[in-house]
């Protein structure tokens, strides 16, 4: 190679060859790729050459390369349709920023060095024009590139000419990958493609090009779009509660927790337990917890049982809170099914006095959480988490997700000495709670009282201002049992639908008879409810559908077949009763015997009744005309709740007693509702008719059982 400097080189016939820069314009691709091709393509059409206007040595193209490079720059005409808005926005102002470069460097600051005044340029464009990235590197590069009154030299063409169908792809490529299935950028531009390509539309851009514009989005608007629960986690706004909104005992939170930790059940199953507890909403303290093993309506009522029944407790509150769940909303608690309550508020038509659950029997308002609420179940969710302490000292803990759980958990489920079983999580659950309760060492704002933190035992001590008292605690048990829909007397009885058997009582019982009619029309507006206990299927109470008075116990029917000794002796009796019952249904008129006698021992036993329960509600009544108010050290004054079962259990509770009296005098006969004394009756007033002799005596004759009155039966 020649040793000589580059201005005495001989210089070459350049006409029928283009500059590399120009080149690249002229294909509308980068001066690198223009510069690959070369390496790769056109060996033998591109040379490296001085320019003819002197300078340094460039690259220089035959033309003959390409047809595209036979046209020359100024000569192109500046087709600006091929391209979208945005593009030619964008190229028009990156043609200002390179007018302003060349003022300042003409005019503004002539004659001063450029490192001094370039970045006090670059800042005052980049305040000007916000829609493009300006740079030293990029400013230099459009001045190069630039053409007086031609936008077209400094347009984008990354991704080749974007037009009308490249920005519907664009916004197609977006709003596939704002959507909850989390999409790379990627697979939404090979998506966009597909469909580019299916409606015919040119989208040829870079999946860099693509990631920085994914990267462009708010990332709250991202975050909602990709990850809602992320967001409504870490990034919603909230609304703080008010904590005097409610009092102390007013309000109660209810909810159901699956622990992280894994136990062996009754039935020698393995599983994690659910926790169903209840909370006071203003003090935050335990009011009761009940570990199971598949949260139901069984557990909630267990829960709300020890809750109202507790001894040491502030009596039931004015309203409870429960989670949104199928159990929590069952007809037997509201008193109504999802279904009704949906179709009541599509007709418009909501009446709750018509819908009699166990919470309207015991005189609560139940609410149903609504979620994301300030005033649903926030307070005992927070609690949950502080459930992580008792179930980190079990081997079996399982942790909230797969990324903490212990390494050892699989071991240690192969060894069944460490795998605790359902009572020991309960133990470890209530020392927890009482922890919980008495603890005073805490940063919770609304629990203090003379900026000194109490305990949630303290807080209801002190807060609370009154302490409720049932009137009856068997009607809140009874109350706190599970209750059926209201539901027809047939001729086998009542029908209990359990787990997809259906269960029937008391077809032989005479106090539904009453209740039975021919006509499905009739039997419908005389329906029943059915209060049971789901450990105890053999025995249940029936109510009547409306006013809930209690009619009965029934036992389950019994079967009967068989040729062995004793399914002869079960039939045998089912017979008897049969006909005791059919004797029972008929008078000597054809008219059902709806009263029954009491004898002297009865009448007496029954005023007794009367005076103690009367003198019992006086001093209850005296007990609540005290004064409620006075300093927060004094005791809770007493208030008197009543459920609407309190008349039934009354008079459940004297028939008892009367059985119990005539079982300790000696007395063993039946009690007067069953079928023996009503024989009794019957053949007194057939002698009674006997000795009359005349038609019309007979017919005005009336026995003294019709003229007593008493129905022992309530309805």
């Amino acid at each position: 190679m020649s040793a000589l400097p580059q201005s005495i080189l001989p210089t070459p016939d350049l006409s029928n060859f283009v500059a590399i820069d120009e080149a690249a314009v002229l294909l509308g691709i980068h001066v690198n790729s223009v510069a690959r091709k070369c390496r790769e393509e056109w060996r033998g059409w591109a040379m490296q050459a001085v320019p003819p206007d002197g300078g340094q040595v460039k690259t220089f193209i035959n033309r003959d390369a390409d047809r595209q490079l036979s046209v020359n720059v100024q000569e192109r005409p500046g087709n600006l349709r091929a391209y979208s808005e945005d593009q030619v926005r964008d190229a028009r102002a990156r043609m200002a920023c390179v007018e302003e470069f060349i003022r300042a460097e003409k005019e503004r600051w002539r004659g001063q060095a450029v490192n001094v005044w370039e970045p006090l340029l670059i800042d005052e464009l980049r305040g000007k024009f916000t829609d493009i990235r300006i740079g030293r590197t990029q400013l230099r590069e459009w001045r190069r590139r630039y053409k007086p009154g031609d936008p077209e030299p400094l347009i984008d063409r990354r991704g080749g000419k974007r037009g009308e169908g490249e920005q519907a792809a664009r916004k197609l490529m977006k709003q596939i990958y704002l959507t909850d299935q989390r999409l790379s950028a990627a697979h939404c531009r090979d998506l966009a493609i597909k469909i580019a390509v299916e409606n015919g539309w040119e989208f040829k851009t870079s999946l860099r090009t693509c990631q920085v514009w994914m990267k462009e989005i708010a990332e709250e608007t991202r975050l909602l779009a990709r990850e809602p629960d992320r967001w409504s986690k870490q990034m919603q706004p909230t609304i703080a509660q008010d904590p005097e909104a409610w009092g102390a005992n007013e309000r109660w939170v209810l909810d159901d927790k699956t622990l992280d930790v894994i136990c062996t059940f009754q039935n020698g199953k393995r599983g994690r337990p659910v926790l169903t507890s209840v909370m006071d909403w203003r003090t935050r303290k335990v009011l009761s917890a009940v570990v199971v093993e598949n949260g139901n309506r069984a557990s909630i009522i267990a829960a709300l049982r020890i809750a109202l029944l507790d001894p040491n407790g502030m009596g039931r509150p004015d309203e409870v809170v429960a989670d949104n769940g199928k159990h929590y909303a069952s007809q037997d608690i509201v008193g109504q099914t999802k279904a009704q309550r949906r179709r009541a508020l599509l007709d418009r038509a909501i009446d709750e006095t018509d819908a009699v659950g166990m919470s309207q029997m015991l005189g609560i308002k139940w609410h149903l959480c609504d979620p994301y609420n300030p005033n649903s179940k926030s307070r005992l969710e927070r609690w949950h988490r502080t459930l992580e302490r008792p179930c980190r000292l079990f081997a079996t803990y399982v942790s909230y997700n797969t990324e903490t759980r212990p390494v050892s958990l699989k071991k240690m489920l192969k060894n069944p000495a460490a795998i605790p079983t359902l009572q020991q999580v309960a133990a470890a659950i209530a020392d927890h709670i009482a922890w919980w309760n008495a603890r005073s060492e805490h940063q919770i704002a609304d629990l203090v009282e003379d900026g000194k933190p109490i305990s949630p035992n303290d807080a209801m001590a002190r807060w609370c201002k009154s302490k409720g008292v049932f009137v009856s605690r068997a009607a809140v048990n009874d109350a706190l049992r599970c209750w059926s829909p209201p539901v027809p007397v047939g001729r086998r009885g009542v029908g209990l639908k359990l787990e997809g058997r259906v269960r029937w009582y008391g077809q032989f019982e005479g106090a539904l008879s009453a209740f039975k009619s021919l006509k499905k029309s009739d039997r419908d507006k005389k329906l029943v409810r059915v209060a049971y206990d789901p450990e105890n299927l053999n025995t249940v109470s029936i109510y009547t559908a409306q006013k809930l008075k209690w009619v009965c116990d029934v036992k389950m029917n019994r079967l009967g077949g068989g040729s062995d000794p004793v399914s002869l002796k079960m039939v045998q009796e089912l017979k008897r009763e049969k006909a005791r019952y059919k004797r029972s249904a008929q008078d000597h008129d054809g008219n059902r015997l709806r009263f029954t006698v009491l004898g002297d021992e009865e009448l007496l036993e029954d005023a007794a009744a009367k005076k103690i329960f009367a003198a019992a509600a006086l001093g209850k009544a005296t007990a609540s005309a005290n004064p409620q108010g006075g300093p927060a050290s004094d005791p809770p004054s007493m208030r008197i709740d009543r459920t609407a079962l309190d008349e039934g259990a009354g008079t459940r509770g004297r028939e008892t007693n009367r059985a119990k009296l005539k079982k300790a005098v000696g007395d063993d006969t039946p009690h007067p509702r069953e079928l023996s004394g009503l024989e009794k009756l019957n053949a007194i007033c057939r002698k009674e008719r006997e000795q009359k002799n005349t038609r019309r005596e007979a017919e005005e004759f009336q026995p003294l059982y019709l003229k007593l009155g008493t129905d022992r039966r309530p309805l």
